[in-house]
């Protein structure tokens, strides 16, 4: 989606970079919540059955 200019040099993801084009292109902030908000509600439905497991 935004190839290697969000790319560190350590092969990290460049947070700020993301934020640099994502926020100046309201379209591709819009693909990259369609892209990222399914894993987040995913990964937090997740963690919360898991809590909600051990604390029975």
């Amino acid at each position: 989606m935004l190839g290697d200019k969000v790319v560190a040099s350590d092969g990290s993801l460049d947070r700020a970079a993301v934020a640099n084009e994502v926020f100046k292109d309201a379209e591709l902030l819009k693909k990259l919540n369609l892209l990222i908000h399914p894993v987040v509600r995913r990964v937090m439905n997740e963690r919360v059955k898991s809590y909600q497991e051990t604390t029975k």
